[in-house]
Order: C-alpha cells, then sequence, then structure tokens
C-alpha cells in the first residue's frame, strides 16, 4: 500500500490544516497504491473512517470539503459519457452515487496547495513520488497543463485533477490500485484470474461473487472449486457484464436525478375570480341543512362517519298488518316475502312486499281450491 505515499505527503502537506485534517490526507495516502496514487472501494472508505476514529462518512465528508476548500481535492468527481463531471440539482459536485463508490487520488507536486519538501527531508533524499511528467519539486513546466507526449492526456477526454490519470465516464469501471494477490482470498483469485483479460476490478470482482451467490440462494461449501468449475465453463463473463450494466444503470440513474426538474405550471388561471364570502357562507348552510343535524364522528378504524339523530319507527298500514297476519297464519311467511321481494325488486318498500306476498298466497290458494 501507499506508506511511501503517507511520507511524500506529509513532507508537502500545508501548514494551515488542522490536525483531523492532516490525519485524513495522510490516511488516504496510506490506502492508496504508491503507483496509481489512487484508493478505491467501501472497504477503503471503511478503513479511513476506522483510522482516523470519526463517526460515519458524513463527518469525514465535512472534512474532506473542507480539504477542497483549501486546494487539496482528494476525491475523484464522477463524470459522465462525455467526460464532464455530473452534478446534482444545486450544482454541486458528484462524487459517489448508487452503483459508484468513492474514489480518492492523492494529487502529485503540480498541486499548487502542497508545498515544496524543505531541503534534507527524508523523501527528498529517498526520490520523488510524483506522477509521471509532473514538475519536480519546487519547480513547473514551461507551459501550463500536461507536457507533450504520450502520457498526457488526449483531446477532450476527461482526466482528474492530476492530469497525468484518466478518469472513466459513470458506470465505467473505475480504475483500481493493483491488489497484492495476497491479500486476496482464494477464490476471489481464482475469479480476478479468469477475467483479468476484460479489465476487472477488485469491486467488480466482489460484485461477480455476489450475483453468484444469490443466483445459486444455497451455501457454497468449497468456494475454491465451485468458482474453479464456473470459470472453466465460461459463464463468468456473462455475470461481469451484468455488473457492469447495473453500475451504468445506477450512474445514468443519479445523472437523471442530478437534472434540473421543469419548473411546474400554475394550476390555475390568475384572471379566474375566488369564491366571495357571501358563497362560501351559502355553501356551508346547504351543507348543514342536508345532513339535517347529523353530527360527524370519526371511526375507530376506519372512516368519519355520519351519524343522524334517532327517528321514531313509522307505523305500519292497516293493510300491511293483515296482510302479514293472513301469512303468519298460513306457516309460509318467509317463502312467499321472498317470492314478492325478487318480483318487486330490492328498492319496494317493506309494507309494499308484505301485501304483494299476501295476494300472490291468496291467488295460489284460489287455483289449487
Amino acid at each position: 500500500m501507499g506508506y511511501q505515499l503517507r511520507r511524500w505527503l506529509a513532507d508537502r502537506l500545508p501548514a494551515g490544516l488542522s490536525s483531523g485534517e492532516r490525519l485524513v490526507a495522510l490516511e488516504i495516502a496510506d490506502q492508496a497504491h504508491d503507483d496509481t496514487r489512487r484508493a478505491y472501494g467501501k472497504d477503503t472508505l471503511a478503513a479511513v473512517i476506522r483510522r482516523t476514529g470519526f463517526a460515519d462518512d458524513k463527518q469525514l465528508g465535512k472534512v474532506l470539503g473542507k480539504l477542497a476548500g483549501k486546494g487539496l481535492e482528494l476525491r475523484v468527481p464522477i463524470r459522465d459519457a462525455r467526460g464532464n463531471v455530473v452534478t446534482d440539482k444545486s450544482g454541486r459536485v458528484l462524487f459517489a452515487c448508487n452503483g459508484h463508490a468513492l474514489e480518492f487520488h492523492v494529487p502529485g507536486q503540480e498541486c499548487p496547495a502542497l508545498k515544496a519538501p524543505r531541503t534534507g527531508d527524508l523523501q527528498s533524499e529517498a526520490g520523488d513520488l510524483s506522477p509521471p511528467g509532473s514538475p519536480p519539486a519546487g519547480g513547473s513546466f514551461a507551459t501550463e497543463g500536461p507536457p507533450p507526449g504520450p502520457e498526457g492526456p488526449p483531446p477532450g477526454a476527461g482526466s482528474s485533477p492530476a492530469w497525468s490519470l484518466k478518469v472513466p465516464p459513470a458506470g465505467d469501471p473505475s480504475p483500481q490500485s493493483p491488489h497484492d494477490s495476497s491479500s486476496l482470498l482464494s477464490h476471489e483469485r481464482v475469479v480476478m484470474e479468469a477475467l483479468a483479460s476484460a479489465g476487472v476490478t477488485v469491486d467488480e470482482m466482489r460484485e461477480v461473487i455476489k450475483e453468484i451467490r444469490q443466483a445459486i440462494k444455497g451455501k457454497i461449501e468449497n468456494p475454491n472449486s465451485y468458482f474453479r468449475t464456473i470459470a472453466a465453463r465460461g459463464d463468468l463473463p456473462d455475470y461481469l457484464n451484468r455488473v457492469r450494466a447495473n453500475a451504468e444503470r445506477a450512474a445514468a440513474y443519479a445523472v437523471r436525478k442530478a437534472q434540473p426538474q421543469p419548473a411546474a405550471e400554475q394550476a390555475a388561471d390568475p384572471d379566474e375570480p375566488s369564491v366571495t364570502p357571501e358563497e362560501r357562507e351559502a355553501a356551508i348552510a346547504a351543507i348543514r341543512e342536508a345532513l339535517g343535524g347529523a353530527h360527524v364522528r370519526s371511526g375507530g378504524k376506519g372512516p368519519a362517519r355520519v351519524l343522524r339523530p334517532r327517528q321514531a319507527p313509522e307505523e305500519p298500514s292497516p293493510a300491511a298488518q293483515a296482510a302479514r297476519s293472513y301469512l303468519n297464519s298460513r306457516g309460509d311467511y318467509f317463502e312467499w316475502m321472498a317470492v314478492a321481494r325478487d318480483k318487486l325488486g330490492e328498492t319496494a318498500g317493506r309494507d309494499e312486499v308484505v301485501i304483494f306476498a299476501a295476494e300472490l298466497a291468496k291467488e295460489r290458494t284460489a287455483l289449487t281450491a
């Protein structure tokens, strides 16, 4: 890892940094690789939070923002397919999103915020660790921008603040620091070796393994043998393509969310007259009259219920009482009531139904006599 890079940065950090800012910058340099000067992945972020003593990534983000305000930007911004920096609705640069983990980069001596080391410092004697093509300590190139040659970025290519390291478009595999194979598990090395020709990164490799574990929905007893079998079968590239497609969709979604939304149209015509107080009072009075003295009570587990005052039941008509007595005397009251209800419908009144039922019963009796 970046032990040499940490010592190199320690000799060049500006004097105006607080102890917390200095600790964060040095820990990121310690996590980065000496050659690429980059650190990437959730494990890296968790290690920086743990070793600096911060509670979570929000506290760490505040310190990183203060470092950026002092000219020392250690985060790599997300870029779209055209190489443009992705921002949110407020215009703030996005450094991480769903499917794109936070990536760190330690700038070289070309960063204006870094000071030149003093003569006799350990890193001055041991040699400069600035990336190839960067100006020497305390010096600068004759012209602004990257020096000519194959090490400079091609025209139009997106690049990070440290111009010598290209930043891929959002959704593309982010460059990874070379990892020591001894730090990987045996089955992880199997997947890395099988997908090396596709330029797989460590995070992509772990997402591939996660996809496979979710697909089989069971415990893998011997991961080393199992992943060797999948690699020999040629299935790993399909899983890698799926992982990269998911990352591209997540990055595209982040870009869409960052776009400003169109202004909402006015809901009503400003020239349309509003309701007058007299009209409002008249509408309230009409509602009260329609309720007829009812009051509203909230239901315990449902909508509000409108309760009307109790009214005395109406007295049945003499004809209905006579029809009911006749049907009861026959002993088939409910049968004839059901027949009459079917013929008259559900909207017919009860007295009307019982009278009609009695007439039907009398007709049947007359026919069978």
